[in-house]
């Protein structure tokens, strides 16, 4: 991570986030995304296959007025 320009202080957070990640911190569910938008949650797969389009390039349909 260093020889990619972190600085050791990114590096060291970056490996003790991901170890909180790897045992299981973000494991918890909650009802944050219902209450907040009183839709139920969707998988990152269903959300990445609705918004692939922002991901892979402009629309062919797309106006030039809005490029």
């Amino acid at each position: 991570m260093q020889a990619s320009g972190l600085s050791a202080w990114q590096v060291d957070g970056n490996l003790e986030l991901f170890d909180w990640i790897r045992h299981g911190a973000t494991d918890s569910v909650t009802s944050t995304v219902r209450d907040l938008t009183a839709d139920d949650p969707q998988t990152i797969e269903d959300w990445l296959s609705e918004m692939r389009a922002a991901f892979v390039g402009r629309p062919e349909d797309l106006p030039p007025s809005l490029v």
